[in-house]
């Protein structure tokens, strides 16, 4: 297990600013995802990191040793791509341990720590196999095998499930944290989906535009996110974000027609941006006192739960019926109207510049 440490890191392609300037600190054992949309710089900070790219400025350090200059198989770290980079012509066997015969490493060792790979990815009985007889799912577990055989201070991910269909994502990102957990491994993993980073991550490193947005444990970022950007960005479906005024009647607090019940005292008047998740409303059939009318447009039944897409006095809204509420939603057609208000505390304000308007 090892810490790495980012500082002041820079990257640049000509006149054009991939990362302006950034500092991380990662704890050893951490497993930290690195998410954002396209564009945002995960990948060159990954690539960065490994030694794939070169750095502009700033330094790149493992328990306090600066390894920026250094080649990518000086490093002791080991990276899966997302294309699983594997030789059709090698067996299973003979690309895990492909690196490590490389490095005259000695055939005791090898055939053991081939073995425990091999038992730890479920994949015993497969090492005479060649790619081309392989799933998708067993040829990710094989390319991971090829990273734990080596047993590097660092893992890294390069959205390394993107290419599975979406139940064999699921059952890996479970089978990836817990080989991770078994490990005890520094990794840090790339992806573009708020799903994986939610469920995998011991902290989520937010980007976009090469600059970090909030760093956090899924709870924190969920929860306390701190900007616009973050609230929209993690979530799913996406936070309600809605434009109006802040006014104080008589001490209830108003956002348009919303009683913000649970309010923070010092808010000032003026214009804001409300947050609401879909889950985080009362919902009625009957008038809600501070709440508005919801005219259902859209209806998604998933199973334990149900969202219904409508529109209202202040705009477009996305809310939840969770299992408890699902005699309202049954029988709930487009065209039928519902009342709805955020439910108490359960709300974020953002100011005019976007940032979160913090709780006292």
């Amino acid at each position: 297990m090892s810490n790495v440490s980012l500082k002041g890191l820079k990257k640049s392609y000509g006149s054009v600013e991939v990362i302006p300037s950034l500092d991380l600190d990662i704890r050893s054992g951490e497993f930290v995802v690195l998410v954002g949309p396209s564009g945002s710089g995960k990948s060159t900070l990954l690539r960065m990191i490994a030694g794939l790219e070169a750095v502009n400025d700033g330094t790149v350090s493992v328990d306090g040793e600066d390894v920026t200059e250094r080649d990518p198989g000086d490093r002791d770290m080991a990276m899966v791509f997302q294309s699983y980079a594997l030789y059709p012509h090698m067996t299973v066997a003979e690309n895990m341990t492909f690196a490590l015969r490389m490095r005259g490493t000695g055939e005791a060792t090898i055939s053991k720590r081939l073995a425990d790979a091999l038992r730890m990815l479920s994949l015993e009985g497969l090492d005479q196999r060649k790619p081309g007889q392989l799933s998708g799912g067993q040829r990710q577990r094989v390319a991971m095998g090829r990273a734990i055989v080596r047993q590097p201070r660092v893992f890294l991910f390069d959205e390394p499930l993107s290419n599975l269909d979406a139940k064999l994502r699921a059952r890996t990102r479970i089978e990836l944290r817990g080989l991770h957990d078994k490990l005890g491994a520094t990794s840090i993993f790339v992806t573009h989906d708020q799903i994986e980073a939610m469920t995998m991550a011991d902290r989520i490193v937010l980007l976009d535009k090469g600059h970090i947005q909030q760093v956090g444990s899924p709870r924190e970022i969920y929860e306390k996110p701190r900007n616009r950007f973050v609230a929209s960005f993690i979530g799913s479906p996406e936070i309600n974000l809605l434009e109006g005024d802040i006014r104080d009647e008589g001490g209830t607090i108003f956002f348009e027609q919303f009683a913000l019940r649970g309010a923070w005292p010092d808010i000032q008047p003026g214009p804001y941006t409300l947050g609401v998740r879909p889950e985080n409303f009362d919902i009625s059939r009957a008038p809600l006192e501070g709440g508005v009318s919801l005219e259902v447009g859209a209806i998604e039944y998933t199973g334990s739960d149900t969202f219904v897409f409508g529109s209202s006095p202040l705009g477009e809204l996305t809310v939840k019926i969770d299992a408890d509420g699902q005699d309202m939603a049954d029988g709930l057609r487009a065209g039928e109207t519902l009342h709805v208000r955020p439910a108490a505390g359960a709300w974020h304000l953002f100011d005019a510049s976007g940032s979160r308007v913090p709780e006292n």
